[in-house]
């Protein structure tokens, strides 16, 4: 309310059909500190949405530097400032999705399981 956000942002529950809610969104907003690997964000970009999170290791390899607006850890004001910034240019927020589209390709379970198959093989000799 503070920021001027209550008409652009929505707080749900528990949600049934993860497909249908992602392609709702303009914006996912993932606010974790701390996560390996987020797999609401990649469902989202997958589904066409931009993701605005915080910048920590695990956001930092799964994302890389450009498929999603990553912010300084624990600074809201920043987050505030890219939801704000998205919302209000449409062109940077279309491009932000298919940045983020083209990385939520990389974790396709075919390919990925395919990739990580290859990790165990490896090791295994």
């Amino acid at each position: 309310r503070r920021h001027g956000l209550t008409e652009q942002v929505r707080f749900w529950g528990f949600v049934k059909d993860m497909g249908n809610f992602y392609r709702a969104l303009d914006i996912l907003i993932h606010p974790a500190l701390e996560e390996p690997f987020g797999l609401a964000p990649i469902e989202a970009q997958a589904c066409g949405v931009a993701v605005v999170a915080f910048r920590f290791q695990g956001s930092a390899e799964v994302f890389g530097e450009d498929s999603a607006w990553l912010c300084p850890p624990g600074d809201i004001n920043e987050l505030i400032n890219a939801v704000q910034r998205l919302i209000n240019d449409e062109d940077m927020r279309q491009d932000l999705i298919a940045r983020g589209y083209v990385n939520a390709l990389r974790f396709a379970p075919a390919p990925f399981f395919t990739k990580l198959e290859r990790i165990y093989q490896d090791i295994l000799g």
